[in-house]
């Protein structure tokens, strides 16, 4: 057989075995991201306590809000933004909302979390209108979002019209901790079903 031949599916092999080797260790990091288990030594509080102890984080350092839900044990809303301002063709405006459910089940002591973020823009003028809407969950909702813009506002000052510097594991984690020191498990899910009430 050619050298070229053997030496080209030795590098093709090799980078095979790389890239599964990659992958591999891609989904062990990412399943740690998701799932953490009970603090060792720590007594399981029963599901009442630790849904108290979660309804808790209602705190005024905290921007956001945990309350009892129709579709989980809990659920959390954050309105990271909602600002208005004027551009040269007219209105103009910018939403970020956060919202997580949390289903607390007793009979795995598992904390299943789901979380989405929505955000949307609109510009209105003479010409018309332009709306752009988002909705993500899942690896996405890793990374931190930052924004800031000076502008026209309302009242026709000018200004800082909009900022934020919003991070979901500033939430996430929190409850995460709460969960582990209780003696649950920690998991993010990403299906609905996952983190809702039958």
């Amino acid at each position: 057989m050619n050298p070229t031949v053997v030496i080209g599916i030795l590098i093709g092999v090799a980078a095979v075995v790389f890239a599964a080797a990659i992958t591999v260790w891609a989904i062990k990091i990412t399943r740690r991201g998701m799932h953490s288990p009970a603090r060792s030594g720590a007594t399981a509080l029963p599901k009442t306590e630790l849904k108290s102890n979660l309804l808790r984080l209602n705190h005024p350092q905290h921007p956001f809000q945990v309350f009892a839900s129709s579709d989980a044990d809990l659920e959390i809303e954050w309105s990271v933004t909602d600002a208005k301002w004027i551009e040269m063709l007219g209105p103009a405006s910018s939403k970020v909302a956060y919202r997580a459910w949390i289903l607390l089940d007793e009979a795995q002591r598992t904390v299943r979390y789901r979380e989405q973020l929505r955000e949307s823009a609109v510009t209105a003028g003479g010409g018309g209108a332009f709306a752009e809407s988002h909705v993500s969950s899942g690896l996405e909702m890793w990374g931190r979002r930052t924004s800031h813009r000076w502008g026209l506002r309302p009242d026709f000052s000018v200004g800082e019209v909009l900022r934020y510097d919003f991070t979901p594991a500033d939430v996430k984690d929190l409850v995460r901790q709460i969960a582990n020191d209780s003696g649950w498990d920690f998991e993010l899910v990403f299906l609905k079903g996952r983190a809702r009430s039958a």
